[in-house]
């Protein structure tokens, strides 16, 4: 329950963000980096079965000293902004590469599909 209500603030917080949702990380040892580029400082090590929410509008970020942005120009990477490992949210944000992500439909709380707005609003909304 406690992970549910942590949850809920951390989608409040993001709510009004489009093009939101939720993925399962396929491989192990995925890194989260910086930026969108193999080049790109690692921030986190991910595993197979962590859950993400990502920002799939976002193309783009700033460099470390706001002088240049980085884009990922062919849209091989994908912005998480956190990450879930067993019923935990890390609060950890950066790119990760779209092939080691899998989409997911998380259901509701009765068992039934979320509407595509409502599933990009929540993204990995856990009991």
């Amino acid at each position: 329950m406690r992970t549910l209500i942590t949850f809920m603030a951390f989608a409040l917080a993001s709510a009004g963000e489009a093009a939101s949702g939720c993925a399962q990380v396929t491989s192990s040892d995925v890194t989260l980096r910086v930026y969108p580029s193999i080049k790109a400082q690692v921030v986190a090590r991910l595993q197979a079965g962590d859950l993400v929410d990502t920002d799939l509008k976002e193309h783009c970020q700033w460099d470390a000293f706001q002088t240049r942005k980085v884009c990922d120009r062919d849209r091989d990477w994908i912005k998480v902004k956190g990450v879930w490992r067993k019923d935990d949210l890390l609060e950890v944000a950066g790119w990760v590469g779209e092939k080691y992500l899998q989409r997911l439909s998380i259901p509701d709380v009765n068992g039934k599909k979320m509407t595509k707005e409502v599933e990009d609003e929540i993204g990995c909304a856990r009991e």
